[in-house]
């Protein structure tokens, strides 16, 4: 939900085979190419309390006017566990090709990371997506995603299909 430069996204995700649930409340604020929120992360399995297991991040990212590209940077200040402000760095490469829209990432740990389970710097992401909008006007839009994520720490390939749906207040 987007008025002017504000945003708020609610995001979730499960695991089918093993009850693993997540919930995020992201609250963030862009100017110009710079955007600066916090997202309140909820992780737990279907008999925790949503009171418990929750983790505060500071997120920045940049977008560069001319060329597709953009960085974030990621660091959680806040947990129910002792975290030492686990971070992750990413950055993305976009592009466009008959209205199918790409996106390619590399994503690191640059030192002990508690949540992505690494000891020191560490290439966690290598990512390819594609998007597609499936219908618009100018309140309301839905996208298609389609992901393939490599996770050279760990050898682990993932795949993520999803929806998103986007209202905008403008």
């Amino acid at each position: 939900l987007g008025y002017k430069n504000l945003e708020v996204t609610i995001w979730g995700t499960t695991d089918l085979q093993n009850e693993q649930k997540e919930i995020d409340f992201i609250l963030s604020y862009t100017f110009r190419h710079l955007s600066v929120g916090m997202t309140d992360y909820w992780c737990g399995t279907t008999g925790d309390k949503y009171t418990r297991n929750h983790f505060l991040e500071a997120n920045f990212s940049y977008s560069f006017a001319k060329i597709p590209l953009s960085f974030q940077w990621n660091s959680i200040v806040y947990g129910d566990k002792p975290l030492s402000f686990s971070s992750y760095v990413e950055a993305s490469y976009s592009t466009s090709f008959n209205n199918w829209d790409f996106e390619y990432t590399l994503g690191i740990s640059p030192w002990k990371n508690v949540l992505l389970d690494v000891s020191a710097f560490a290439v966690t992401n290598i990512s390819a997506s594609v998007y597609k909008e499936l219908f618009y006007n100018n309140r309301f839009s839905t996208f298609a995603q389609l992901s393939f994520i490599y996770n050279p720490a760990f050898d682990c390939l993932h795949w993520i299909a999803g929806i998103s749906f986007t209202i905008n207040g403008d």
